[in-house]
């Protein structure tokens, strides 16, 4: 799979970051698109309803689910791929982004974290339990 064929479904919570995801999705989106990826923008109307459209995603077929959002947005969206093959990306826009900083992405600028792997470079699949949260991962 090159860069140029990833579809990705990009999970915004507008709320988060008492609003800066929603201040940084259009950027967020231009970068991913300029790295090749056609991207499908969800917002839904409450938490269900975003579970459900990033759920319908994922059955669609798309090649990666990305939360534009905080701890609560990547925990729905963990939610979602476990036991697919999907992978998750996350785009850390909360106020607390505790995995991302975890992680070492760049929490405080979601922009420069909206970039793609390279071909072949996906992470690997979710294959655990029926409902999973992942809050802080330490070395």
């Amino acid at each position: 799979m090159t860069a140029a064929s990833h579809t990705i479904a990009l999970l915004v919570n507008p709320t988060a970051g008492k609003g800066r995801a929603a201040r940084v999705v259009a950027d967020v989106t231009e970068r991913l698109r300029q790295g090749g990826a056609n991207v499908t923008i969800l917002v839904g109307a409450d938490a269900e309803d975003a579970q459900a459209l990033a759920r319908q995603a994922v059955v669609d077929g798309v090649d990666a689910l990305v939360a534009l959002g905080g701890d609560g947005m990547v925990h729905l969206a963990l939610n979602v791929v476990a036991g697919t093959r999907t992978p998750l990306g996350i785009i850390p826009a909360g106020t607390g982004n505790d995995l991302a900083n975890t992680l070492r992405l760049p929490a405080k600028n979601p922009t420069a974290a909206a970039r793609l792997p390279p071909p072949g470079d996906l992470p690997w699949p979710l294959t655990s339990g029926r409902r999973d949260f992942l809050l802080i991962a330490a070395k």
